[in-house]
C-alpha cells in the first residue's frame, strides 16, 4: 500500500511541474522582440539654446533586431555583427557581441532601460559615475 502511494504521490509531482514553470518568460524581454530603429538621443550637456531641450535627432539612424531565441542583429553593417542579449527583470539589457562587431569584438554592453512600451525604446549605459547619452528608439515592425 505504500509503494501505491508514493507512486502516486511521484506522479502527481511530475505532472504538476512544466517547462513554464521552470524557465517563465521575461515580459521585459518579451516586449523587446521586433525591430527598433534608432531616431535620437539625449545628452548629458546644457539644453540646445533654440529648442531649450537636449534631445537630439539622428537621420537614418541605425536598425536593431532583437529575435525571440535570444540573438540581435544590426543589418546596416556590412559585416552584419550578430550577438545575444538577455534582459533583467530590473530592466538591465546585457549585449553581448561576436567576433563579427566591428566595433569591439567578443564586447559585453550594459545598458538601462529607461523606457520601454509598443512604440518607444530608450536605454543607456548603466556606469556609475560615467556620463552617458540616452538613445531613443521607435519600433519600426512588432
Amino acid at each position: 500500500m505504500k509503494k501505491i502511494f508514493l507512486i502516486v504521490i511521484t506522479i502527481f509531482t511530475l505532472i504538476g511541474c512544466s517547462k513554464n514553470e521552470d524557465n517563465p518568460k521575461n515580459p521585459i524581454q518579451e516586449k523587446l522582440k521586433g525591430s527598433w530603429k534608432e531616431i535620437g538621443y539625449y545628452d548629458d550637456v546644457d539644453g540646445d539654446p533654440i529648442t531649450g531641450t537636449n534631445y537630439h535627432l539622428i537621420e537614418n539612424g541605425r536598425i536593431t533586431i532583437f529575435y525571440s531565441n535570444g540573438t540581435m542583429d544590426f543589418p546596416a553593417y556590412p559585416s552584419n555583427p550578430i550577438g545575444n542579449y538577455s534582459v533583467t527583470i530590473d530592466s538591465l539589457l546585457t549585449m553581448n557581441f561576436n567576433e563579427n562587431y566591428t566595433w569591439n569584438p567578443n564586447s559585453t554592453y550594459i545598458d538601462k532601460i529607461y523606457l520601454l512600451n509598443e512604440q518607444y525604446l530608450e536605454l543607456s549605459c548603466n556606469q556609475t559615475g560615467v556620463m552617458c547619452d540616452t538613445y531613443r528608439y521607435e519600433k519600426v515592425n512588432p
